[in-house]
């Protein structure tokens, strides 16, 4: 766990190279992947993407009803697919995915390889462990009507209390910082918005490292999470949460949907 004054972002970072990205990739015990993606696609790349999901998530995504929202969610979760495939080698429409007893979705084979994604405007974010449950967050940060309302109704006392000192024209960057490091440990533990979020207390202030402070007022809780702020594009702000000490990281960010879509069938996959 980080402690105050410790940085927090990424202490060590791995990184894989794209001009192998048509050789299998592998994640190593002590490790965590994160993918930062742009989701904007053409309409051939949103095509041949959606052709990789199971029935499920199409009929999921025919019933969003604004174009754009549905094709960032055809895009994204047809990039997971590829991602998954690169580290399994085998084609994006042969994985199967299950629910956990909390809703979380998983892989049916092989369980121990987890996963978690996230969408904001028009990026996504994964990130990949071979042994260990994770959250990841991607938020916008953006004017918020109301903020000091919302602190108070979201929020445990602790963090509202640091974000509210905050000059009035930090607190939007403060308050989305905070929210997704809580959101990150929400979806870690596989209950996402059900979560009661002011049950637990991170670190809220945006320049301090990232940090779970307790949970159920319990900072000996705390202690077996790691929470980690991402390097993400200007403008948004992500956090990544898993249990245990923290692991080393390979962190990529990509711009261009053909370096993860499979290769033509004629080569090899």
């Amino acid at each position: 766990m980080a402690s105050d004054g410790e940085p927090s972002v990424f202490p060590i970072v791995i990184r894989i190279h794209m001009t192998n990205f048509n050789s299998k990739m592998q994640i190593a015990e002590d490790e965590i992947h994160v993918w930062v993606v742009a989701i904007q696609a053409s309409e051939s790349q949103c095509a041949t993407l959606g052709r990789y999901l199971d029935p499920q998530e199409t009929e999921t995504a025919s019933r969003i009803p604004h174009l754009q929202k549905q094709s960032s969610f055809v895009v994204a979760h047809g990039v997971l697919r590829c991602l998954i495939a690169r580290y399994l080698t085998c084609h994006p429409s042969a994985l199967k995915f299950v629910s956990s007893p909390q809703g979380k979705p998983q892989l049916a084979f092989p369980e121990r390889m987890q996963f978690n994604m996230t969408r904001s405007g028009p990026w996504a974010a994964f990130a990949f462990s071979s042994n260990c449950t994770v959250g990841v967050d991607l938020e916008e940060v953006r004017a918020l009507p109301e903020l000091p309302n919302i602190i108070r109704r979201v929020l445990c006392a602790e963090e509202a209390t640091q974000l509210m000192l905050l000059p009035e024209p930090d607190r939007e960057r403060g308050f989305i910082c905070c929210w997704t490091r809580k959101e990150a440990y929400s979806k870690a533990i596989g209950l996402g918005l059900l979560t009661a979020f002011d049950d637990f207390c991170v670190a809220a202030h945006p320049d301090q490292p990232a940090r779970m402070n307790s949970i159920g007022k319990d900072a000996s809780l705390a202690a077996a999470w790691t929470i980690d702020d991402l390097p993400v594009p200007a403008g948004y702000a992500g956090a990544l949460a898993y249990p245990g000490p923290r692991r080393r990281y390979s962190f990529n960010q990509i711009t261009d949907l053909n370096e993860i879509m499979p290769v033509p069938k004629h080569q090899a996959f």
